[in-house]
C-alpha cells in the first residue's frame, strides 16, 4: 500500500499525458497528492516530504497553465516534475532523512527502527529512486533535443524504470530480513549442545579433542557441530 501511494501521483501524471492535456494531467497529479497529505493529516500520520512535494510541483505548473496564455511542451512538463521530483530525493538523503523512511517508520514495530540495517535500507532505497529519476529526467532531455522521437518511447521509459524502482523497493526489505535471519541462526544448534556438557567437556570455545573421555555424553557428541 505504501509503495502504491509513493507513486500514485506520479503514475497518474505519467498515465494522463498520454490520453488528454497537460493542464488536465498536471490538475488530476495536484488533486491526488492533495488527497494523501490530507489522508496523512486526518490520520494522524506524518506528513510525506514527497507527497508535499509533489503537491507544490502540480499544483505549481497547473497554476501556471491556468493563467499563462499558453501552454508549456509536454516534454518540459516532465522534465520539471522529474527535475523536481530528483530535487526532494536527493534533498531528503542531504538532510539524513530519506523520503522512504517515513513510510517505512509506519510498516516496522519499534524493535526494527533501532536497527542500524533498518537505516541502511532505507538509505539504499532512496538512492534507488533517485537513479530512476534521473534516467527519467534523461529520457526528458534526449526528447528536447530529439523531438521526432515518439511520446509513447519516453513514456515507455518512465514506465520501466518506475517498475523496476518498485520491484526493487518491494524485493530488497525481504533480502535484507532474509538474511539477517540467517546470521542470526547460526550457531544456535552448538549453543544448546554445549549447556548440556559436563563441567570441563570444551577447552575453550573449541570442541574436545577427545570425546571418549565422557562416555555418558558420546551421542551429543555424535551429533555435535562446533561453531568456531
Amino acid at each position: 500500500m505504501a509503495l502504491f501511494l509513493i507513486i500514485a501521483p506520479f503514475a497518474t501524471f505519467a498515465s494522463l499525458m498520454m490520453l488528454t492535456t497537460v493542464k488536465i494531467s498536471l490538475a488530476a497529479s495536484a488533486v491526488i497528492a492533495f488527497g494523501l497529505v490530507c489522508r496523512d493529516m486526518v490520520g494522524g500520520r506524518s506528513i510525506k516530504m514527497l507527497t508535499t512535494g509533489a503537491l507544490i510541483i502540480f499544483a505549481s505548473l497547473a497554476g501556471y497553465h491556468l493563467i499563462a496564455a499558453t501552454e508549456m511542451h509536454p516534454t518540459s512538463v516532465r522534465l520539471a516534475v522529474d527535475g523536481g521530483v530528483l530535487a526532494i530525493a536527493l534533498g531528503s538523503i542531504a538532510i539524513r532523512l530519506p523520503f522512504t523512511l517515513q513510510y517505512a517508520r509506519e510498516m516496522v514495530d519499534a524493535e526494527t527502527l533501532k536497527q542500524p540495517r533498518f537505516l541502511r535500507t532505507n538509505y539504499i532505497l532512496t538512492w534507488v529512486w533517485s537513479a530512476a529519476f534521473v534516467l527519467m529526467l534523461v529520457a526528458d532531455i534526449v526528447a528536447i533535443y530529439l523531438p521526432s522521437m515518439p511520446l509513447w518511447v519516453c513514456a515507455a521509459i518512465a514506465f520501466a524504470v518506475r517498475n523496476s524502482a518498485s520491484y526493487f523497493t518491494q524485493w530488497y526489505p525481504k533480502h535484507v530480513r532474509g538474511r539477517g535471519q540467517r546470521q542470526h541462526g547460526r550457531c544456535l544448534i552448538p549453543t544448546t549442545a554445549q549447556s548440556f556438557q559436563p563441567q570441563g567437556a570444551f577447552n575453550g570455545p573449541h570442541c574436545p579433542q577427545d570425546p571418549s573421555r565422557f562416555p555418558l555424553d558420546r551421542r551429543v557428541f555424535r551429533g555435535l557441530h562446533c561453531c568456531r
